[in-house]
Order: structure tokens, then C-alpha cells, then sequence
């Protein structure tokens, strides 16, 4: 849970918020296939009771919030701007959307994939 105090109280939000709108952004990401998890992301989200988003992990402590996300990227991308672009989205959305600061995306490529022709 994320904490942010307000003139009147205290904003309580949830990082399975966090999560979604990451998810929400990868989405509408040019060049991103999906989110990629493994076995030990299954399991971990299984086994906490925790509705993150596949391939997305939010880490939190008393000063920073950090986003850990594994994609999959179509082979035609500049993979480093294709990241560059994901991160920047991701803490802006956020930032707009919540008010909450983000200190950093990490971005793993777990693997690539050639467009579908249509």
C-alpha cells in the first residue's frame, strides 16, 4: 500500500493500482507484444494473494516506488528507445493519475517477436 498524505488525511492506494496502469500503458505501446512471467512470478503472485499484473512487479519502501516489468518486443523496434519511451509513459501516467512520485522503470526484454502480417 502506498501512502501519500493529503491536507484533510491520507490517500491509501493499493499497488495492484500501479500494476494496472503499467499494464495499461504497455498496451498502448507501439512495438511491445506482452508481458512476459515465469513460473516464480506465477507463483510468488499465487502464494502472496496478490492481483499484480503478469510480468509486472511493484516495489515499494519508505521513499521510492519502483516498477520491475518484463515484455516482449517485436524484433523490427529500437529496443533502447522502444524502453526509454515504456519508461518515461509509465511515470508520467502515473505521476498524472495518482500525484505519486515513481523512481524508476526497470525494463527486462525476456524475449522477441516478429510481426503478425496482416
Amino acid at each position: 500500500m502506498i501512502k501519500k498524505m493529503l491536507e484533510r488525511g491520507t490517500l491509501n492506494i493499493s499497488e495492484d493500482v500501479f500494476a494496472i496502469i503499467s499494464s495499461i500503458v504497455i498496451d498502448e505501446m507501439e512495438g511491445i507484444a506482452s508481458t512476459v512471467s515465469d513460473f516464480k512470478d506465477d507463483f510468488i503472485r499465487v502464494v502472496n494473494k496478490k492481483g499484480n499484473q503478469r510480468g509486472i512487479s511493484i516495489n515499494q519502501n519508505e521513499e521510492e516506488l519502483l516498477i520491475d516489468i518484463k515484455v516482449s518486443v517485436y524484433l523490427e523496434e529500437n529496443i533502447c528507445d522502444l524502453c526509454i519511451e515504456l519508461q518515461k509513459r509509465i511515470i508520467d501516467e502515473i505521476k498524472i493519475m495518482t500525484g505519486i512520485e515513481v523512481s524508476g522503470v526497470n525494463v527486462m526484454i525476456d524475449s522477441i517477436r516478429m510481426k503478425e502480417e496482416k
